[in-house]
């Protein structure tokens, strides 16, 4: 009879240990090794996994809570499941009753933004066990980069060479200057006349930062030399390379964009003397109209260049007087044309001109020219005497 019971003992233990009902191992949470990395806007899951439960788990005995802890040290709830119910302070973040069957207590976090990196911290009670795990979060960036000049470089004035990079997160950011010598297959990093404005904190929460390279054409930098300009940042796979060649600024193309241009100021002295002989007029006014628009279009730029990015290139100095003298010639005609148009006083009638010799039921044609008149609107009365 004893042997019996023990045999009946033996037997339930057996099916109570294959049935899953029976726990050898307590429950333990399992997070990841190291920081989780994502990209503004991503989409990041952030593991909690569980073992040492018994799987399907029975969510009725589960209960999660996901907080998140800012650098300022504060710590508040994003997600809780409990009792089969879900709720979130977080819109973008969310769980599923699959994975939590299957001891999978990720938290998911949709369309990643800056302010949701920090320390994330997984709570877990399946009854009568618990556990606590810890993720960090890094959310970063990447940099927008951009080259510019300060002025033209050319030989014997020096100049300057921007590199801009701008809304990146972390604000860690690595920006180096290297030289690549023509002619010379080596490269040399620059230290020297290298600066770096302090960094700009944007409304979204990432930064901006300029380098300043000062290039020197007369005395250390060549025509042909390559710089490169290379940013290094937490959110980038690959180190971002910018690059500038020295140009090469020849004397002889200067002299001849002056001898063109006051080429083309005697041509057009020219044509105007001619047309003004001929009576072209109306022809004049609709060429020097032309010809003062696109002048002092092209003033306004320079003005706008020279103000922007400071000074000139020589050629730029030569073209600037011819530009100015074209533009004050204009000027003053339409000055001219403008003072006569305001002070005007009665119109003007010529003689009637035409054949004077009728021959009788044939038509001929007689012309009168009316000039000086500010109205548009006139009224021609030809009385017959």
């Amino acid at each position: 009879m004893r042997t019996g019971l023990k045999i009946l003992h033996i037997i339930c233990f057996l099916l109570l240990l294959g049935s899953g009902d029976f726990q050898v191992r307590g429950l333990t949470v399992t997070e990841k090794d190291g920081p989780t990395e994502a990209l503004r806007g991503e989409n990041v899951t952030i593991p909690c996994l569980l073992s040492g439960v018994p799987i399907p788990l029975n969510l009725q005995i589960l209960s999660v809570v996901w907080s998140h802890r800012l650098q300022n040290g504060t710590e508040y709830k994003v997600y809780q499941f409990q009792g089969s119910h879900h709720q979130s302070w977080r819109n973008r973040s969310h769980m599923n009753d699959r994975d939590l069957q299957q001891g999978n207590a990720s938290l998911s976090i949709s369309n990643i933004q800056i302010t949701d990196e920090g320390e994330y911290r997984c709570f877990v009670i399946a009854t009568p066990d618990s556990g606590t795990a810890t993720s960090i979060l890094h959310v970063s960036v990447k940099p927008q980069t951009s080259m510019r000049y300060k002025r033209l470089i050319q030989v014997g004035f020096p100049g300057s060479v921007f590199c801009n990079v701008s809304n990146f997160y972390p604000q860690e950011v690595k920006i180096r200057w290297v030289k690549h010598s023509k002619g010379i297959i080596t490269s040399s990093s620059l230290d020297e006349d290298v600066s770096l404005t302090k960094q700009i904190r944007n409304s979204d929460g990432t930064f901006n930062v300029v380098s300043d390279l000062t290039v020197r054409p007369d005395s250390r930098d060549e025509p042909g030399d390559v710089f490169f300009c290379i940013v290094s940042h937490r959110s980038l796979k690959k180190d971002i390379f910018l690059n500038f060649t020295m140009p090469k600024w020849s004397p002889v193309m200067e002299i001849l964009i002056a001898l063109g241009l006051l080429m083309i100021l005697v041509l057009v002295t020219l044509i105007l003397d001619k047309c003004v002989k001929k009576g072209w007029r109306p022809w004049i006014r609709v060429f020097l109209s032309a010809l003062f628009i696109s002048t002092t279009l092209l003033v306004c730029f320079l003005i706008y260049f020279m103000v922007e990015f400071g000074d000139l290139p020589t050629w730029l100095y030569i073209v600037l007087p011819c530009l100015s003298t074209v533009f004050l010639l204009c000027l003053a005609y339409y000055g001219r044309f403008l003072w006569k148009y305001f002070t005007r006083g009665n119109l003007t009638v010529s003689r009637i001109s035409g054949n004077y010799y009728m021959t009788h039921m044939k038509r001929t044609t007689l012309t009168c020219q009316i000039t000086d008149f500010r109205q548009k609107e006139i009224q021609i009365n030809v009385p017959y005497i």
